[in-house]
C-alpha cells in the first residue's frame, strides 16, 4: 500500500471552492485588487469578519495574499524545504524586456523582496533565477546581476542564464563570459517557443551551441511550446551528454482542452534520459480569468506518470503566475494533485530533484 504523504498545508482540511474562485481574478501587484467574488466566499460564515463591504478592496501585497489563503486553506509545515526552480526577477527601467511593455500585471519593477512578501509563511529555502529574455546586448549584465544579487542572498542558489546557442561552437566565447561571471551559473535557457519555425532547434549551428554546455557542466532549459515537442525530443536524443530541463511541462494547449498530440508527445520525450520536467507555468496556459483546477489535473498528471517521482521539480514562474493566480494557490493544486502519487513523487518534486539536477550548494 501506498503511504498517502503528508500535505505541505498540514491536515487542516480545505473549504470546497466554486469554479470562479479557483482563478484569482483581477491582480494589479503590488497592490493586489482581491475579487469580490472571491470575499463573498471568504464572508460567509465564521470569517465573515474580515469583510466591510461587498465592492472590490484594495489591499496591500501581504495583505491580499493572507486574505485569500485565509478563504482557501491554513498553511502548515509539513514539508520541510521548498526550492523554488522557475523565479524571475526583472526591472524593465534597468534592462529592456519587451515582451512586458504594456501589460498591466507584469509591466513594473519586480525584486527579491516582492518575492519573499508573495511567498511569506512558506517554506522556501533556496531559489533558481531564470533568465528573462532581456535584449541580447544586456544578457551579460543581467547574468553579472543576478550574480551580485546571490552574493548578497544565498537564498539565490542558482541561475539559469541566457546565451546565444544558436551561434553554435562560436557561442564558446559568451559561455567563457558567463562562466567568469561566477558560480551562482547552473545552466542556460535559449527560448525558442516564439521560433515561427517549429524545427529550428534542430539546425546544426544550435545543435553544437547546446552540446558545448557539456564542458561547462550546465544544463539546457527546454522553453517551447507543444508545436516543437516532436523536434524537442529529436535535440535531447541529439545531446545525450546535455542535462535537459523541460519548462512548464511544454505549454500544452490547456484553453482549448487540447490533450493530443500533447499528450504522446511528451510521453517519448519522457523516455529519453537526460531530461526531467519543470511542472510550472501551468495556470497561465488556461484562461487566465476562468480557469478551474479540475481543468489542470490531467496535464499535471500526465506529466507526472510520464516523467516519475525523481524526474519532477517544483517551479513557481513567479512572477508571470500573477497574471493567472496567487503563489499560495499554485502550491495548493499542485500539492493536491501530489497527495494522490506516492510520498517520493511528493518529496522529490518540492526539492529534492531541483537541487540535484541544478547541482545547488
Amino acid at each position: 500500500m501506498v503511504r498517502r504523504p503528508r500535505s505541505i498545508y498540514g491536515t487542516v482540511g480545505r473549504a470546497r471552492m466554486t469554479r470562479t474562485a479557483d482563478s484569482i481574478g483581477e491582480w494589479n501587484p503590488p497592490s493586489l485588487l482581491v475579487p469580490a467574488v472571491a470575499r463573498e466566499q471568504v464572508c460567509t460564515g465564521r470569517r465573515a469578519s474580515l469583510c466591510r463591504d461587498s465592492s472590490l478592496r484594495q489591499l496591500d501585497s501581504v495583505g491580499a495574499l493572507m486574505l485569500w489563503c485565509v478563504a482557501h486553506t491554513t498553511i502548515g509545515a509539513a514539508v520541510n524545504t521548498i526550492t523554488d526552480a522557475h523565479v524571475h526577477l526583472w526591472n524593465p527601467a534597468q534592462f529592456p524586456i519587451r515582451w512586458i511593455a504594456g501589460n498591466r500585471v507584469l509591466d513594473r519593477a519586480y525584486e527579491i523582496t516582492d518575492y519573499w512578501q508573495h511567498t511569506d509563511g512558506l517554506p522556501i529555502d533556496s531559489l533558481v533565477y531564470v533568465q528573462v529574455d532581456v535584449a541580447p546586448a544586456y544578457g551579460l549584465l543581467e547574468a553579472s546581476d543576478i550574480a551580485a544579487l546571490a552574493r548578497r542572498e544565498p537564498r539565490v542558489a542558482g541561475m539559469v542564464a541566457w546565451a546565444p546557442i544558436e551561434d553554435g561552437v562560436l557561442v564558446r566565447s559568451y559561455l567563457d563570459a558567463l562562466a567568469a561571471v561566477g558560480p551562482v551559473v547552473r545552466g542556460v535557457r535559449r527560448i525558442l517557443q516564439g521560433e515561427p519555425d517549429a524545427e529550428y532547434c534542430l539546425q546544426p549551428e544550435f545543435i553544437a551551441g547546446v552540446r558545448a554546455l557539456a564542458d561547462y557542466g550546465w544544463s539546457f532549459d527546454l522553453c517551447i511550446n507543444h508545436r516543437q515537442l516532436a523536434a524537442a525530443t529529436a535535440l535531447v536524443a541529439c545531446c545525450p551528454d546535455v542535462q535537459f530541463v523541460l519548462d512548464h511541462i511544454a505549454k500544452p494547449d490547456i484553453r482549448s482542452g487540447s490533450h493530443e498530440p500533447w499528450r504522446g508527445q511528451l510521453a517519448r520525450l519522457a523516455e529519453l534520459p537526460n531530461i526531467v520536467c519543470k511542472i510550472s507555468g501551468v495556470i497561465t496556459e488556461a484562461d487566465h480569468r476562468g480557469w478551474a483546477a479540475d481543468e489542470l489535473a490531467p496535464y499535471i498528471d500526465h506529466a507526472l506518470a510520464c516523467f516519475g517521482g525523481d524526474r519532477v521539480l517544483f517551479g513557481s514562474d513567479w512572477p508571470v503566475l500573477l497574471e493567472a493566480a496567487s503563489y499560495h494557490r499554485w502550491i495548493e493544486i499542485m500539492d493536491d494533485r501530489l497527495r494522490r502519487h506516492s510520498s517520493a513523487a511528493h518529496e522529490q518534486y518540492w526539492s529534492a530533484t531541483a537541487r540535484r539536477i541544478y547541482r545547488l550548494p
